[in-house]
Order: structure tokens, then sequence, then C-alpha cells
């Protein structure tokens, strides 16, 4: 069995947020998405992580309206300090203790947002787009029972599956391989996740072919830590 079941991006969860997915509302960040942006467009980035940061500096070269929302201090977030010294000298808006209540369009596209501070004050920020980079959440409530090993939620494979070595892609059980976002250290883009896919398939053929040869071999001869994994 492969698993490549994915990662759902988090939300953020204000009021409307869905109805503008696609139209306004992205989870996702990448180059191609700074260049549609002009001097004058306003860009909202969501998030305390590296991910957030990079994007705000990235719409940062192309924008001189980003903000940047911080459910809580960008000191105390997990964000790399050097990525906080380049944000404090950018012109970013950062915006602590700030979270959006609520999406607001008009033809089915986003306009703009409605902010919420820690003391319920509301304010209104016209918006081009909102990226909302707070992380991913790996589809994998249905190995919670199994034996398959989760780290951080996530699928271990390869190195990362703790008491014996495994093949790459290959899970704490036997047999089952994973592949894609929904691997631990995975890296989150589709042209990787596609590869992995490949990889992961070649892995089950050669566990069958692997498993086949042991079987012919004598005891002494077979590699423990095979053996082990096979058995």
């Amino acid at each position: 069995m492969v698993v490549a079941c994915g990662a759902a991006a988090r939300r953020q969860g204000g009021k409307h947020e869905r109805d503008y997915e696609g139209r306004g509302v992205y989870y996702m960040a990448l180059p191609a998405d700074a260049e549609q942006i002009s001097g004058g467009d306003s860009v909202v980035v969501v998030g305390a992580g590296d991910t957030a940061g990079r994007a705000a500096l990235m719409f940062a070269q192309k924008s001189r309206k980003v903000t940047l929302l911080v459910r809580g201090t960008l000191e105390d977030s997990a964000m790399l300090p050097q990525l906080k010294e380049r944000i404090q000298q950018s012109g970013i808006a950062v915006r602590e203790n700030t979270q959006i209540s609520e999406y607001v369009g008009t033809n089915g596209r986003l306009t703009d947002v409605r902010l919420q501070t820690l003391d319920d004050s509301l304010k209104t920020l016209p918006v081009r787009a909102v990226y909302v980079l707070i992380g991913a959440d790996p589809d994998t409530k249905w190995l919670q029972n199994a034996d398959v090993q989760l780290t951080k939620g996530y699928v271990a494979t390869g190195t990362d599956v703790s008491g014996t070595a495994v093949p790459a892609y290959a899970t704490s059980v036997p047999g089952v391989f994973a592949a894609g976002d929904v691997r631990y250290r995975g890296v989150r883009r589709i042209a990787m996740a596609a590869g992995e896919g490949a990889a992961a398939a070649l892995a089950v053929h050669n566990y069958f072919t692997g498993r086949a040869r042991l079987l012919q071999m004598d005891g002494g001869t077979a590699n423990a830590a095979l053996s082990a994994y096979y058995a």
C-alpha cells in the first residue's frame, strides 16, 4: 500500500473565508503570484512562521502595501531572527495581536477584510489578496490506531522511522509506503509529490523483489536489517 493522501492547508477561520478561496484568499504564495502584484496593490499575509515571513518579503518587492498579520507578537513567534529583522526594515506593516474576523467581497471577489484586535476593535482593510500561511494538517486521522509511525501527525519514512533500518519511502510497517505531502519532512510542492509517487511505486517493486530474494537466501547470508524489515 502507498499512503499518498496529502495534507490540507489550515484555514484562518474568519467569517466567509471559504467563499473567497481561489478568488482572493490563497494558501500558497509563489513567485508567479508576486509577478501579478503592482505597487499600489494591498496584500495581506497571515502567519508568523518562516513561510509567511518570506512571502511577505517577496510581495514587498512588488508592492508598498504589504501587511503581515500576527495573532500573537512577532518577537515571540518561531520565525527566524534574520527574517524578523528584514521585515522590520522593509516597510511591511506588521499588525500584532490581530486576526481577520470577516472576509468581504463584491461579485464573488474579495475586496476587504475586517481586522479584529485583542480589545475587539474592528478595522476594515481593502485588499487585493490574502495569503493564509499558517501550516497544514496531514490527512492521517485514519492511521491513528494503526502501527504506522507518525511524527507530528505526518507519516515517518526512511531514516525517520525509529527502531530499525527501512528503505526510502518505506514506513514502520513492511509493505506500506508513503509519498507526497503526507510524509514527515516532505517538500510541499506538486512536482516533488509527483516524483515521490513514482519513487514510492519503484520502492514497492523493490520490496517484492527484495523479499523474494531474501526467501531464497541462506539464513546466515541474509542481511540482518533487511531480514528484520522483510520478516
